[in-house]
Formats: C-alpha cells, structure tokens, sequence
C-alpha cells in the first residue's frame, strides 16, 4: 500500500472521542485516552483466551524438557553431515 494512501486510511482511523479527552494537568487526565477503547478490549479478549494455572505450566514445562533432547540430537545430525 502506498504510504500516501496508508496515511489517508489512517486520518479516518478513530478509536476514541477527542472532544471527551480531560486536557493535560487537570485531574483524571489520561495519558492513553486515544487508545483506551482498544486498549482495554485487548485486555478483557487476552484475559478470557488465556486461562493458565499450575498445571498448564507443569504440563508446558515438562514438554519443553522433553523436546530439548530430540532437538539437541537433530542440530548435532545437521551439523555432523555438513546440512
């Protein structure tokens, strides 16, 4: 995309309304105004993909161990044949 056609695209991009922004120094001002609508979308959608407890994390851990080997061995193969 053109960078001309990328900026025009963009200054019609508006994820907040300007006109409700608390101007800077007063009190509740917020610096990410412009982007706290998309900000906290992020955040909720994140938190309610991920769910991680103790045994996800064990689970994970212990497959990592268990490939380090197998992958360890292929570079060794790789390397040793000259690939």
């Amino acid at each position: 995309m053109p960078r001309s056609r990328f900026l025009s695209v963009l200054s019609f991009s508006h994820l907040n309304n300007n006109e409700t922004q608390v101007p800077r120094g007063r009190e509740n001002h917020d610096p990410l105004h412009k982007i706290r609508s998309f900000f906290n979308h992020l955040k909720q959608t994140f938190q309610h993909s991920t769910s991680f407890n103790k045994t996800n994390a064990s689970t994970e851990h212990f497959a990592l161990d268990v490939d380090a080997p197998s992958l360890e061995s292929a570079c060794q193969e790789s390397l040793s044949s000259g690939k």
